[in-house]
Order: C-alpha cells, then structure tokens, then sequence
C-alpha cells in the first residue's frame, strides 16, 4: 500500500551534528484518537494497553484537541464530522510529528522520544510545557485538513493562517518550546511564525498571499540540509533587507558561503532530495542558474501532472460523438489531441490547457467561416431573412454545446488530482558574482535584481521545487540535464557577440564524468537521463558539445575501469605543482610581487593567488605556458 506523508514542518536536531536528524524512526507503539470535529471536546484517545511515554504521547493529543485545538473549531476542516485517527508512535525521525495517507486511512506519527527528552512520563505528577500541547493542536489540524486536500502546499496554507490565529499565550509557548536545542533547526518554523503574525491584520487577499508565500518557504526549508551556514546568510539579507541586491550584500554572501560551504555535506543532500522527489513522481532536472534559465527552471517546478479522470474521459467521448455526428472536420485535429490527453492515466495540465486553446481557436474559426458563409449566401440571394437567420441560430446552438462540453471536460480537470512535475536543481558556482544567488533561491527571493516577468508567481507555486547547489553532483542523480550555451555569449559593443569556447569546452569536460556516473546508474535503474543543449549560436556547436561530453565520458570510464584514478591525480598534482613553481618563477622575473600580495589578500592561499594573476595577465600565462 502507498503512504504519503505530510510532515509538520517542525524538525527534529541531531545536535552533535547541528543538521536536521535525518534517520527513519522505528515504529515503537500504535494508538488512536478519536477525533471529534464537530465538537473538538468530546475527542477521546484510544490507548490500546501503551504504558510510559506512548500512552502519554496519545493522551496529549487528546488534551491538545480539547483544550487547544477547540479554540480555534472555526479554522479545524470539517468535511467529515469525526475521524478515526490512527497514531504510531516512534523513536527518532526527522519530525516532531507527520501525518499520513494510507488507502482510506488518516494517521499521525509522533516522535516520542521528544517526551523523554523533556524529562516527561506518564507515571505519576507531570509538568507538561504548554507548547507542546500546541504542537500536537497543529499536527492534529494537518491531519484533520488531510480530509479536505491532499496537497503539502495547502496544508501549509492553512496551517499559516492557524498559527496567525494563536493566541499570544499559545504563540509564546509554541516559541518556548522551539527553543530547544532538539527541535526546529535553524530556527526555521519560529521565523515561519513571527512572518505570519499579522496575517488577521491584512486585507484577505494580501493575507492569501503571504500565506502562500511563506507556505512554500517553510515547506523548502525543511525539505533541504545548508551545507553553508544559513544563520549567516540569513543575518546578511536581514541587515541588508532594504536591497538584498546591493554589491555589499553580495560581497557579504559570498564571503559566508565561500568561508562555509562543504561538499560532503551538499552531495548527501542532493542525493535526498533527488531521491524524495522521486518518490513524489517528480522528475528531476539540472540547469545553470542564468536569467533565462531560472524561468525555465521555476516553471518546471512549478508545473502539474493531473490524475485523468472518468469525467474528464466522458466529457471529451461525448465532444467527440457531436463533432463525428455533425462532420466537423474542422475540429478533426483538435479533438484528436484531446482523445491523446484523455487515453493516459496522467497528463501535464499544461498539454491539457493547450488542447484547449487549440479547440478554441478551431471552433472560433468554424463559426467565423460558416457565419461568414451564411451572409455571402444572404447577399446572393440564396437564403432568405428567415432561413439566415434560423441557420445562424443553429450554429450558434452547436457552437454553445461544443463550448459546454470543452468547459466540462475543463472544470473536470481542475478538479482533478495533481502532484507536480519536476524537482530542478539549479548549478551556481561559489563566485563573487554568483554566490549570492544561492542564497537568493534557497531563501524564497528572486535570484536576479530588477523585473521580475511575472516570477514571483511561479515562486510560490513551485519554490518548494528548486533547490540552488554550486556542486556538481546533482548531475549523477537527475532525469534531465538542460545546458544553456548562451550563459557563454560575450556582448563586446556595436551589436557584436563572441563564444567563450575555451570556457564553454572546460565547463562541460568538468560535469561529463558527473554525467557519466548517472549513466551508469541510469541503466542498473531503467532510467534514461536526457542532455538537452539549449543553442542557437554558431554551426554545429551541439556535436561539438557531445564530442566533449562523451570524450570526456569515455576518458573517466576507461580510467575507472582500469583502476588509474590514483596515477591520474599524482599526475594532476605533478602537473599542479609544476604550474605553481613556473608561475612563481615568472611573478619575480616581471616583479609582480605586489599584484600577487593584492590576490592573497582577498583571501586566496598563494597557490590560487598564483593561478589568479596568470589568469588576469595573459602575459604571464603566455610565458608560464612557455616554461
């Protein structure tokens, strides 16, 4: 049986390790509650023999729905007027508590060891912290409003407009109890509080709005692990709040990322998240972060794949039956791309939606040409008033019947099941003017300054479903690696371009064994990764860009195959050494010790302060390489 799963987005901390604690908790015990909506106080727990923290952890919850959740009944779903929740009980996990789908069941799982931590038992007197009688309200409305919708975003959603709705004393126990080191990493559902504070306050529409925009941020957040130090970066934007895009605020973020960031720690992290999404029934996609990517990338993220329904099938069977029965051959190529949308289980709502358009746009031009065809008969003398006008009031009929069931066939599909599309990785190197673009996407924020071309939008919809990495192993993990050649056009004035093919060429050689690596996956799974190059610019450049990629390819696998990565990084670092010891000895003969001074002092260790002077000065590169 598939169980899905809706966390609440309050983390468990391994604190030794200052990450989210990411393993699976092993289930202990299982209770129950019956949880009664119609009146939140007559909601009993169901205790099946537990002892010790289990049986208070389920005892809890009953008290969280009398005596919290009952306070806010107006905000609680009602669509059903009682709910037999199933509750497993568990040591460890990622959540303080989850809810879950399975068949026709709605459960909670909770993280009893929290009890114990916080010195709790169900034995004798206890002192029970008050937030945690408003944590376990939460987790109850999560799974109360899994009655209604079965989408992560929604729930967060309404969860937002919950927790704006506390009471101060429930807001400032909630806090009390985030403050543990062993819960809320980063602090991550204490800011999704404070930013939702005020959502009563503001108009419904603005409300609706935030809600959605912090919605999805928490959802991000707590789905991702910081190789960097998010606090920091955090503090950086906030100091800088007035214009996050200002050069100093750049500077500021890359100094953080570049001083924190670990690679180990990013690799786990793509490999969960491309491995969640999957499990999702997401695809996942790579692409380099430029300003016309980033669109591309947000809009993959933030597309849908419908469930195909009997209605929608009946609607378009019965568009079809008019259509043969009527001999419209003009709507033949139309309802031909309908019959493929509604011949599959799922569908992407945008082919829907262009089906749609295309059926429009036929049958707008069927009635222009037949009414226009009616009137040229009127003014031959062919038809009289009467019979003009009794035929226009024909295929006016028939055009409102076709519009009917296209609208039918359309409000099914809303109505219709959905998950997203794709899980998009987007690549950023760790550069002075890249850096803070990690930043940017990973905090909810448009990752370049000025217009926006309707982003923001598709932000919310869909930044759950990005996360921005300098490494370049996501490229072993994805479904679609999409490549923007046009990140490698120069603009050098009067309308004249030039193709930066030295870098364009290193660029590629350096993903192809990342590549390679998912190819060798791909094919112990039964995937089939696809490299889309995305090119308008010279003659051939795509066969010049595979013969890179797969020679490259080939190099790697020939040197595993054979056992040689130990002689090949002795000869990298021979090689390394050699370039360091000639540009050293140039630096002197030219007396350009100061300009190598001025590189270390921005940070550089003398060898990359080396390699940074032989790059600014093609003089001296010349004369190393000549070495």
């Amino acid at each position: 049986m598939v169980v899905r799963r809706y966390p609440l987005p309050v983390t468990r901390v391994n604190v030794r390790a200052n990450r989210i604690r990411r393993e699976g908790g092993a289930v202990a015990a299982r209770g129950g509650l019956s949880l009664d909506l119609a009146d939140l106080r007559r909601s009993r727990a169901v205790l099946n023999g537990l002892s010790g923290a289990e049986r208070m952890a389920v005892e809890l919850l009953e008290e969280s729905a009398r005596l919290v959740l009952s306070e806010y009944e107006g905000l609680v779903p009602r669509r059903a007027r009682a709910l037999e929740l199933e509750v497993e009980l568990v040591r460890g996990g990622p959540w303080a508590a989850e809810a879950y789908v399975a068949g026709e069941t709605i459960g909670l799982r909770l993280d009893v060891s929290l009890l114990e931590e916080l010195g709790l038992s169900a034995e004798g007197e206890r002192t029970v912290p008050g937030g945690l009688r408003v944590l376990y309200a939460l987790a109850l409305y999560y799974a109360a409003a899994l009655t209604e919708t079965r989408h992560e975003a929604d729930l967060a959603v309404g969860l937002a407009k919950l927790c704006s709705s506390l009471s101060e004393e429930h807001r400032e126990a909630l806090r009390g109890l985030l403050s543990m080191p062993q819960l809320d990493w980063a602090g991550n559902f204490a800011r999704f509080l404070e930013a939702i504070s005020e959502l009563r306050e503001l108009p419904e529409e603005e409300a609706e709005e935030r809600a959605r925009r912090w919605g999805t941020w928490i959802i991000s957040q707590v789905r991702r692990d910081y190789a960097y130090d998010v606090g920091a970066v955090r503090e950086v934007l906030e100091r800088h709040r007035e214009n996050v895009y200002s050069a100093e605020c750049r500077r500021e973020l890359y100094s953080v990322i570049r001083g924190t960031y670990r690679e180990g720690v990013e690799e786990e992290n793509v490999a969960r998240l491309a491995r969640e999404a999957r499990e999702r029934g997401e695809l996942v996609v790579f692409t380099r972060l430029g300003r016309a990517s980033v669109v591309l990338g947000y809009l993959l993220a933030a597309s849908r794949v419908i469930k195909v329904s009997g209605e929608l099938r009946g609607a378009v069977r019965e568009l079809q039956e008019l259509v043969e029965g009527e001999r419209l051959e003009e709507l033949y190529a139309p309802l031909l791309r309908l019959k493929s949308v509604a011949s599959r289980d799922e569908v992407p709502l945008a082919q829907v939606e262009r089906a749609e358009r295309a059926f429009f746009e036929a049958l707008e031009r069927l009635r222009a040409s037949r009414e226009r065809s009616i009137r040229e008969r009127l003014k031959r003398g062919e038809l009289s008033v009467e019979e003009a006008e009794r035929e226009l009031a024909e295929l006016r009929e028939l055009v409102g019947r076709l519009s009917s069931l296209m609208n039918r066939a359309l409000a099914s599909a809303a109505r219709s099941e959905w998950r997203h599309g794709a899980f998009v990785f987007f690549g950023q190197r760790i550069s002075p003017g890249g850096a803070a673009r990690i930043a940017y996407v990973n905090e909810g924020l448009i990752p370049y300054a000025g217009p926006s071309y309707g982003l923001d939008e598709y932000l919310v919809e869909g930044g759950y479903n990005v996360h921005a990495t300098p490494s370049l192993a996501a490229l072993k993990y994805v479904d679609y690696w999409i490549e923007a050649l046009p990140l490698f056009i120069v603009e050098r004035g009067e309308g004249r371009y030039e193709i930066d093919y030295e870098n364009m060429e290193a660029a590629i050689r350096k993903m192809a064994p990342y590549w390679a690596m998912n190819i060798e996956r791909a094919l112990r799974e039964g995937r089939r990764p696809t490299f889309i190059v995305v090119t308008t610019q010279s003659y051939n450049m795509t066969n010049l860009v595979r013969y890179w990629l797969e020679e490259e390819m080939a190099l790697y696998n020939l040197i595993k195959a054979h056992g040689l990565e130990g002689e090949v990084e002795r000869l990298v670092r021979a090689y390394a050494d050699r370039i360091a010891e000639c540009a050293e000895r140039v630096v002197r003969e030219l007396r350009l010790e100061h300009a190598l001074e001025v590189e270390m002092g921005r940070g550089r260790d003398r060898r990359r302060a080396l390699l940074s002077v032989m790059a600014k000065d093609p003089a001296v590169a010349r004369e190393v390489a000549k070495l």
